[in-house]
């Protein structure tokens, strides 16, 4: 059983009058995690990893040298699982663990910012590695999750199709006017169509005094079919290859607003 220090951060007091059934742990059984302002995904994502119990014994296994600076982040992931796993009280708090990432430009995680999960999950699993010492342990980290993706495009108007093979740790699923996971899966892989289009041009004619618009026609959009040499209509999609043990769907609620140039939350479930 783990136990707390007089200065550990998980150690919390309660009132002489609060009703202490309510700090300890669920009668489910799992304790939960602090939500220390805009962390709602942060936690998820860190009780998901804790719940597959195989990627749990991992971290704890791992052998941390330096507690306190190149390996920080692991040890403190370590301690938030332990207390997660060992814990009689309701809930922990993450902020240790949270004060010890730092982002690709080098800035602490801003709690009152809700990140996107899926380049949160990309970050943190970056981070881990950097603070493994040997390549088997990087090898068996990235070996949990993801696997291979095709990327198939696939040409209407010839019998010719290019595939590209990639790795993946996460499957990022669009959720506008989807209702349910298994309408986002499908069309994850329907994939998309690339064709060309007709627009109008603004380099149009003035005739008797009337501005006329003149229509073009536009590839930009087709696909360059190397084996015929020329641009067609095609679908481009991805297929499942291969899959690790598990892989991690992740709901796309963020896209890039040109209006505002910053990423914006999408409440478009049906």
């Amino acid at each position: 059983m783990l136990t707390h220090g007089t200065d550990d951060p998980y150690k919390y007091e309660l009132s002489y009058s609060f009703d202490r059934s309510k700090a300890v742990r669920a009668p489910c059984g799992y304790v939960g995690l602090r939500n220390l302002s805009n962390t709602c995904y942060l936690n998820s994502l860190f009780t998901q990893l804790f719940m597959n119990t195989q990627f749990r014994s991992f971290i704890l296994s791992i052998e941390v040298e330096d507690q306190e600076d190149s390996q920080q982040l692991l040890f403190r992931t370590q301690k938030l699982f332990g207390y997660m796993q060992e814990s009689y009280q309701r809930y922990v708090d993450p902020y240790a663990v949270i004060s010890s990432i730092r982002t690709y430009d080098d800035t602490p995680i801003d709690i009152h910012s809700q990140m996107d999960v899926d380049e949160f999950y990309n970050l943190l699993f970056d981070r881990w590695e950097g603070q493994l010492l040997g390549d088997d342990e990087k090898k068996k980290l990235r070996s949990f999750f993801g696997g291979q993706l095709v990327q198939q495009v696939k040409s209407k108007e010839c019998e010719h199709i290019s595939e590209r093979l990639e790795p993946f740790s996460a499957i990022q699923c669009d959720i506008k006017g989807k209702s349910t996971l298994q309408e986002s899966l499908q069309a994850y892989v329907d994939g998309e169509i690339m064709e060309g289009g007709t627009y109008f041009s603004n380099l149009g004619l003035c005739v008797e005094g009337r501005f006329s618009l003149t229509n073009e026609e536009t590839t930009e959009n087709k696909y360059k079919c190397s084996t015929c040499d020329r641009h067609v209509d095609a679908v481009k999609r991805y297929v499942f290859f291969f899959i690790f043990i598990f892989f991690i769907i992740i709901f796309f609620f963020f896209s890039f607003s040109f209006l505002f140039f910053e990423k914006r939350r999408s409440n478009a479930l049906k």
